[in-house]
């Protein structure tokens, strides 16, 4: 779900709200979900999404 709304315009944000939800609810995603989020949030220029996934620790789940 999130990969798709990566790929249309303007549901970036939210992609971005799932993922919040499923970090909340302890769901470990795939590292390929973290990328594609952050680089089209870079490509994009929302740093402060960027910024966000950068400093999650993956590891903890």
């Amino acid at each position: 779900m999130i990969h798709g709304l990566c790929k249309k315009k303007r549901k970036l944000e939210e992609a971005c709200k799932y993922f919040e939800i499923m970090i909340d609810e302890v769901i470990p995603p795939y590292s390929s979900t973290v990328e594609m989020l952050s680089n089209r949030s870079r490509g994009l220029g929302l740093l402060d999404h960027v910024e966000t996934l950068a400093i999650m620790n993956l590891s903890d789940f």
